[in-house]
């Protein structure tokens, strides 16, 4: 006969001292009474029968969102996404249809459907998933209307560089007035990409499996602040396209057209999504100033982590280089327009 695995039960929080002291602080007080109730009530109703103070915390986001979504309507008004001065892409994610939504100047000015007040859209990809609740809007013309149901678009795309140089790439095929520049759409020599981190509170170390069983409390709360499992994701989504956008930009010839600045050491403190107090932002100014002073580094293929490139540039002597370099080529550009029947990307 087969063998199953053990069925493990809920905590027993007069003998786990860890996971109690964990716990006891004010932030997680209601939690502790959550579990105790839970181990003596079978079922999910009568559990919230029981609960009904602790609902809140579990049924609602941290903040309302009200006052943030007035201070966006008031500061952006009737501005739409197609008018925006340069062309920008800011990600979202559909949580009805369960796919990234990509909001673009592009899209927004190729059809009217996907021309979002930028107060819309500014709303959806701040709607952090516990901090604020997700939004809904809706588009109408006179023929259609398109639904919204989004959040972060962290969830989906918490570093965006893939989807920026995809849509560039699409962009270019499909404005592009010859063939030459079709063909030229996935040559990444012809790529200038300067990806700038918000920074992460990675290299702490202090999520460890030895010792622990990782159950939901695991999971969903860690020794800190940010959800283990939200972490876990975001990381490692950021991540991955870090290193696959190096990979592309890896060959000799054009290894110094992709330019990433990120740091990666921040406290949970420092990196928690709403400590906006004025001593945490001055620290996180005085930490941007000294990554500039900081060597260019790249990301190892083969480890994952950053080490700095021979060049022995600082950040602050690579952004000078490749602000240069970006106002010479937008100026080559724009000389060779009238050699394209159409508007040229990459002439």
């Amino acid at each position: 006969m087969d063998k199953e695995d053990t069925v493990n039960e809920w905590p027993d929080l007069e003998q786990d001292g860890e996971l109690r002291a964990l716990l006891a602080g004010q932030k997680y007080s209601w939690l502790l009474q959550l579990i105790k109730i839970i181990k003596e009530t079978p079922t999910l109703l009568e559990v919230i029968k029981e609960t009904p103070a602790l609902m809140p915390q579990l049924l609602s986001p941290k903040y309302d969102g009200k006052n943030l979504h007035q201070i966006i309507r008031d500061n952006l008004g009737k501005w739409k996404l197609g008018e925006t001065l340069t062309n920008v892409l800011i990600t979202s994610f559909d949580v009805k249809i369960m796919q990234p939504t990509i909001f673009s100047t592009f899209r927004a000015r190729a059809n009217e459907i996907d021309d979002s007040l930028m107060s819309d859209v500014c709303i959806s990809t701040s709607a952090a998933p516990t901090y604020f609740p997700p939004y809904y809007f809706k588009n109408t013309t006179l023929s259609v209307t398109k639904e919204f149901n989004v959040t972060d678009g962290g969830l989906a795309a918490n570093n965006p560089t893939l989807l920026a140089m995809g849509e560039m790439m699409k962009e270019s095929k499909r404005e592009a007035g010859c063939n030459k520049c079709s063909n030229q759409a996935l040559d990444y020599s012809r790529y200038l990409v300067l990806s700038l981190g918000t920074g992460e509170a990675k290299n702490e170390g202090k999520m460890v499996v030895e010792g622990k069983n990782w159950g939901i409390i695991d999971w969903l709360f860690g020794p800190d602040i940010a959800p283990p499992l939200i972490e876990s994701l975001v990381y490692a989504s950021s991540d991955m396209v870090d290193i696959y956008t190096a990979m592309c930009f890896h060959d000799r010839t054009c290894k110094d057209n992709y330019l990433r600045i990120q740091c990666e050491n921040l406290t949970s403190s420092e990196a928690s999504i709403d400590n906006a107090s004025k001593e945490n932002l001055e620290k996180l100014g005085k930490i941007g100033e000294e990554l500039l002073e900081k060597p260019v580094s790249l990301v190892d293929l083969v480890t994952g982590n950053y080490i700095p490139v021979t060049s022995g540039m600082t950040n602050k002597e690579a952004l000078t280089k490749f602000a240069k370099r970006l106002s010479d080529e937008r100026r080559r550009r724009l000389q060779k327009m009238q050699s394209c029947s159409g508007p040229c990307f990459f002439h």
